[in-house]
């Protein structure tokens, strides 16, 4: 996934999502020109921005409550903040190989 354009995301971050649920990842290929993914931030210091999501809470959604979405560099930059707590962010899909 890669961060669309806006606050504390330029150049776009990218970040490699995980599912746990063919319905949700069907959902990516619908309609990835308007994508929003949600999940529960696990800390790790070895991944590039510091956090992954958790794949059994990763979805995909068009309802979020406002302070759920964040640039994937403002929760990288506070992880121990957001580690356990449910992020969304806006974005576009690029399927890599």
């Amino acid at each position: 996934m890669v961060d669309k354009n806006g606050y504390n995301n330029s150049p776009p971050a990218q970040l490699w999502v995980g599912f746990d649920s063919a319905t949700d990842f069907n959902n990516v290929l619908g309609d990835p020109s308007y994508l929003i993914v949600s999940g529960i931030v696990i800390g790790d210091p070895t991944q590039p921005l510091g956090f992954f999501l958790d794949p059994t809470s990763t979805s995909t959604t068009k309802v979020v409550t406002p302070e759920q979405v964040q640039a994937m560099r403002t929760v990288g930059q506070s992880v121990q903040y957001w580690t356990g707590k449910t992020v969304a962010f806006t974005v576009s899909v690029q399927q890599t190989n």
